[in-house]
């Protein structure tokens, strides 16, 4: 894999993983309804630093899942 679309984190973290990272949007679901992605950055993500398998582990600590 080597683009990813990524919602939430920040700019900084993402460029550890990947060498380019651009902010593409926010989160806006048009109807004013707070949830857990409402308002949320969305990251085009491109040129990983390692193998998504190898990234996995890392993304899933960040998002809290562990």
């Amino acid at each position: 894999m080597r683009t990813v679309l990524y919602v939430g984190s920040d700019e900084q973290t993402l460029r550890r993983y990947f060498g380019h990272v651009r902010l593409l949007s926010t989160v806006n679901n048009g109807m004013e309804i707070r949830n857990h992605n409402q308002g949320k950055p969305i990251w085009l993500a491109t040129d990983p630093v390692k193998s998504w398998d190898r990234l996995w582990p890392d993304f899933y600590r960040i998002r809290g899942w562990s």
